[in-house]
């Protein structure tokens, strides 16, 4: 549980009961060493509390409890415990405040632990909020896994009183079957690796994009998660075959180390957990490898000779020595595969080997790296990525900022670092030879990318070196070798030609319009009838040109949930109901006359109330419940607490226009040459009651429940849905699917300049014909029976300033090529006093900074710039709850003046015809002896060369920078970039460039816009006030130093670059330093 103590020293907590971790399940230590506190807890939380005469929870079975003192927890999800199972929380003391926020997919719920006990799905993110006073809890939970726990503790835990769930025996998954999990999505499999030591082939198996699982009784010699397992323990074997069974469709290999058995005993425990173990896999038909020394007694133990007499199995005998170890030690691979068959090399006699005392303590007995790297490579031969599905509607949308934020940090290159590839024959023992190859043959920069043991003739290579008389000679086909394949770094100009087709990666002007021939196909095919209730939705819809049919399948019966939301969102919620009934929009639903309870209403109205109902049988039912949105409460079915959005899957991707579509449409208009005589105008249609206007799918409505609380008997009611309700995964998933559709019917049909997101059409049109196309919009609408707000504040005209999804949108300017995204004067003063209060106050608690930083984070997307991110950044750790007090530490305050007088008054984005230039710069600085040098070069979009720089740095400067560093690399490299953006700032003026960098630590720092050095720091804040004067989206790429073409500028060599037709720039500014 993620905790952070909002207390110093008084945060305590106790927990017994079972626990839960991964694969592992157990007891907790305080059961047996203090049982009648145990006993006690359990007590309170299934009986009544004398002091309290209140039964906390009656109803809710748990594994574990606890009592957390002054214990706040961070936002978090607690994904250990049991699937399906609720957390209970009851208050021991007397406190004020201290709710428990839950973060739903319909919004924040706050649970008053103070008041009443509680119950919650653990698997919703929640935190604890802050409070007054000392704050003791009792909290009930169940641990994960309960299916494996043995006799003897679940008898233990019984016998303490737990009422522990029910749990059935563990599902078996055949490979016959493979199931699809969010796991499987592009990795390789999964691979387990019991008796794992060091760890060292885990570790190689991971970097070729497996997931392993490490298993051994020791963990101390590992740097790679290992779990805890003694194989010869019963119980610890029974949790690995269970893992095995449950993962078998995921499982590419079992690989089984066993230490060396010195004697052959009977009753060996360790051979007869090996044997079992294989016999287990074996049976499971999945892939299994033992290895163990040559002269282990396992390999005669009578257990394991009766597996290896079947025949299923095939030995493959090799010295250590021959795959990169030091020592003459021969093992034994025995496999049901011949995928190891490669690794069958013999010591020739040709190196000399170590003894054991010549060895680290951390190397004996473990696998060399070549040997792990070998492993790893035929097994990925054997195997293949599993790819996710394509998507219906094609790739998904870049996410894209039309001002450029924060950098990712982990983002892959974007060009490939490697030209090509020579693969070189080696003899598999001498790996000091292909060192030699390296270091004679290739540039800098070339490594081994990939190895491949095979016997000669097998595979076409470009090289076999004979560097030494002393090695052996490759002659023989059928002598085995090792091809390795030596990447050769591109040379500079093909990096350049490289990064000129990459371009710059968010640039919003690049998209590509999806295809949804398909959708409107799947979504306007002709239907003959329609059901009774999706005839009344659709009764004024031309269905002839649009029909809808949203299924979703696969749903269980689920029992009835609580419903306890109070006060006026109650009431107003309960309006908004009796008016979706009059309006036929949900439908008073049967249920069982037996079991429920006939009250009177205060109107006089015989009611149902299904609080205590268990009849229903094949329903889900959601909870309705009220927000308030401004001035008005929006009614929310949480269909995600019930199980049915759990239900539902989203085979498509679907692309919505945002502003950056509509900012890439503008901008292109705008470079059209008839823009410039064309004023336009603009609104945004908005559709009213957008989800009611669709019907649900047959099935569905017969499945799916609403409860909603009647505030006028306090009943609760139960109601179907006849339209779309609104908390539903399957709701947004046919409603944008027509919206697509209407959409593509106004742009291809009626030639409609606009665009669709959700329920938002933003369209644009020439300023003379305002009037014709709000005619032809209001008959479209009208003929596909779509109803859009036409009073209200929504209801506007074609302006030159429209608002489209809460931005201004600026056309005054339109024909002179520049158009204005802002934010509105009422935005920008709400914010503003909100941010005021807060630093009057000199306080801010968790749940303002996660409410402001929520308020701020839309705001500042269309800022330009990096520091509206990092100030979001400081507000964000203490909205995640770091921070020990209310009280604004410096830091915070800082960044929260700095939102309030520099980011709200920011200037307005400010789109015009020239956008989407791209630049490519590169950059490069040298240290060599007492003189440090700066290079650089300028090529345009196409990479024709434009200028360069070439310059030594002051001995002032350097001097300074050696007080700090004797090796000041860091800073010089991030100089050159600073130097490149002072001379060509006006080039770069807004314009989407990349700046490619060779040192990592250098491009570290401008991408996550931090320095661990002041002089670097320093040097950072100059290179961000030139970014955001010239209004440049830049983005920082890798470039090895073999392939930059700043490289030799940097050392004063310019002939390149003169020859190229480049011009040298001159620095005219001061150096930051």
């Amino acid at each position: 549980m993620a905790r952070s103590s909002g207390r110093v020293g008084t945060e305590k907590s106790f927990t017994s009961g079972a626990y839960g971790q991964g694969p592992l399940v157990g007891l907790r230590k305080h059961v047996s060493s203090h049982a009648h506190v145990t006993r006690l807890l359990v007590k309170l939380a299934v009986q009544f509390f004398p002091a309290l005469t209140v039964q906390f929870f009656p109803a809710l079975t748990f594994t574990t409890a606890a009592l957390f003192r002054d214990v706040q927890t961070t936002r978090h999800s607690d994904k250990g415990n049991l699937p399906g199972s609720l957390n209970g929380v009851a208050a021991l003391s007397n406190f004020s405040a201290g709710h428990i926020k839950l973060h739903t997919s319909d919004g924040e719920r706050r649970l008053d632990v103070a008041t009443c006990p509680v119950v919650f799905d653990p698997a919703v993110e929640h935190e604890t909020c802050s409070w007054e006073g000392t704050r003791l809890v009792l909290v009930a939970f169940s641990a994960n896994r309960l299916d494996l726990m043995s006799a003897e503790d679940t008898a233990s835990l019984l016998n303490l009183g737990f009422p522990l769930p029910s749990v059935g025996p563990p599902s078996v998954s055949h490979r016959s079957q493979p199931k699809v999990t969010s796991a499987m999505a592009g990795d390789r499999g999964l691979v387990l690796h019991f008796f794992a030591g060091p760890a060292h082939l885990a570790q190689s198996l991971q970097k070729n994009g497996f997931d392993v699982l490490a298993f051994d009784r020791g963990t101390a010699r590992a740097r790679f998660p290992v779990q805890s397992i003694d194989l010869c323990d019963l119980q610890d074997r029974t949790l690995c075959c269970s893992i095995l069974t449950e993962q078998a469709d995921r499982i590419e290999l079992v690989f089984l180390s066993p230490p060396l058995l010195s004697s052959c005993i009977e009753s060996d425990p360790l051979a007869v957990a090996v044997t079992a173990v294989v016999q287990h896999v074996v049976e499971l038909g999945l892939r299994v490898c033992i290895e163990s020394p040559i002269k282990s007694a396992l390999w005669s133990h009578s257990a394991t000779a009766v597996l290896f007499a079947s025949g299923l199995f095939k030995d493959v005998c090799f010295d250590v020595c021959m795959h990169g170890g030091h020592q003459n030690r021969r093992v034994r691979f025995s496999c049901n595969s011949d995928i190891f068959e490669p690794l069958a090399l013999l010591c020739n006699r040709s190196h000399k080997h170590a003894s054991d005392a010549m060895l680290h303590p951390t190397d004996k007995g473990a696998y060399p790296w070549l040997l792990c790297h070998r492993i790893s490579d035929l097994l990925l031969q054997q195997t293949t990525s599993r790819a996710p599905p394509t998507s219906l509607l094609g790739p998904a949308p870049t996410e894209l900022r039309v001002a450029l934020d924060r950098q990712g940090k982990y983002r892959r290159p974007l060009v490939s670092e490697f030209q090509s590839y020579d693969a070189w024959a080696f003899s598999p023992e001498l790996e000091a030879e292909r060192s030699q190859v390296l270091a004679l043959s290739y540039p800098k920069g070339a490594r081994i990318v990939r190895r491949k043991l095979c016997k000669g003739g097998a595979v076409r290579v470009c090289h076999r070196p004979l560097l030494s008389d002393s090695g052996p000679r490759l002659s023989a086909e059928n002598q085995m070798v090792e091809v390795a394949w030596i990447g050769i770094p591109r040379e500079p100009l093909d990096f350049l030609r490289e990064a000129v087709k990459v371009g710059h990666p968010k640039s919003f002007l690049d998209q590509d319009e999806p295809s949804i021939e398909r959708l409107v196909e799947n979504l306007l095919g002709l239907r003959l009838a329609w059901p009774t209730h999706v005839q009344n939705i659709l009764r004024d819809k031309k269905t002839e040109l649009l029909k809808l049919d949203v299924p979703d399948r696969c749903l269980s019966g689920r029992g009835p949930t609580s419903f306890g939301q109070h006060g006026e969102v109650t009431t107003r919620a309960w309006e908004e109901t009796k008016a979706e009934l009059e309006r036929g929009w949900i439908f008073e639903a049967p249920c069982c006359e037996d079991d429920c309870i006939s009250e009177g209403s205060q109107s006089g109205r015989p009611t149902k109330d299904f609080t205590g109902c268990f009849g229903i049988r094949g329903v889900l039912i959601a909870r309705r419940f009220g927000i308030l949105q401004s001035l008005k409460v929006r009614v929310i079915d949480d269909c995600k607490a019930s199980g049915y959005n759990q239900t539902t899957g989203l085979p498509e991707r679907f692309r919505l226009h945002g502003l950056e579509f509509l900012s890439a449409f503008l901008v292109k208009a705008m470079r059209d040459v008839r823009s410039r005589c064309t004023p336009i105008l603009g609104r945004t249609y908005d559709l009213s009651s957008a989800y009611k206007q669709y019907a649900v799918h047959t099935e569905d409505r017969s499945v799916l429940r609403i409860g909603a609380k009647d505030t006028e008997s306090g009943s609760v009611r139960l109601f179907g849905v006849n339209s779309l309700p609104f908390g539903a995964t399957g709701s947004v998933a046919g409603f944008l699917r027509t919206a697509a559709a209407t959409w593509f019917l106004g742009a291809q049909v009626l030639k409609l300049a606009w665009g669709c997101y959700f329920d938002d059409y933003p369209c644009l049109c020439k300023a003379k014909l305002s009037d014709d196309v709000s005619s032809i919009v209001h008959r479209f609408f009208g003929l596909l029976g779509i109803v859009y707000a036409t009073t209200g504040k929504k209801a506007v005209e074609f302006a030159a300033q429209f608002k489209v999804l809460g931005i201004l949108v600026d056309l005054s300017s339109f024909t002179d090529g520049t158009v204005l995204l802002k934010h509105t004067e009422e935005r920008i003063a709400t914010l503003s006093a909100a941010l005021q209060d807060v630093l009057d106050r000199d306080a801010i608690s968790q749940t303002e900074a996660d409410r402001m930083r929520g308020r701020m984070h839309w705001f500042s997307s269309f800022l330009f710039g990096r520091r509206s991110c990092l100030a979001l950044q400081v507000l964000s750790r203490r909205a995640r709850g770091f921070g020990c007090s209310k009280k604004l530490d410096p830091g915070l305050r800082q960044a929260l003046i700095y939102l309030k007088d520099v980011a709200l008054h920011a200037e307005s984005i400010s789109l015009d015809r020239h956008m989407g230039r791209t630049y490519i710069i590169f950059t490069d600085g040298s240290l060599e002896g007492p003189t440090a040098s700066l290079g650089g070069a300028l090529f345009d979009g196409s990479g024709s060369a434009l200028s360069f720089l070439s310059l030594d740095l002051p001995d002032r400067v350097l001097n300074k920078l050696r007080q700090t560093s004797k090796h000041p690399i860091y800073e010089i490299e991030m100089l050159a970039v600073w130097a490149a953006l002072s001379i060509w700032s006006e080039q770069l003026a807004n314009t989407y460039s990349v700046l490619y960098i060779d040192n990592e630590a250098a491009r570290g720092a401008f991408t996550s816009c931090k320095s661990g050095t002041l002089p670097g720091s320093t040097i950072l804040e100059a290179c961000v006030t030139l970014e955001e004067a010239s209004r440049c989206r830049l983005w920082f790429g890798r470039v090895p130093t073999s392939s930059n073409i700043a490289d030799n500028p940097s050392r004063g060599d310019c002939s390149q670059l003169v020859a190229m037709g480049a011009s040298r720039s001159v620095l005219r500014h001061p150096f930051p330093l």
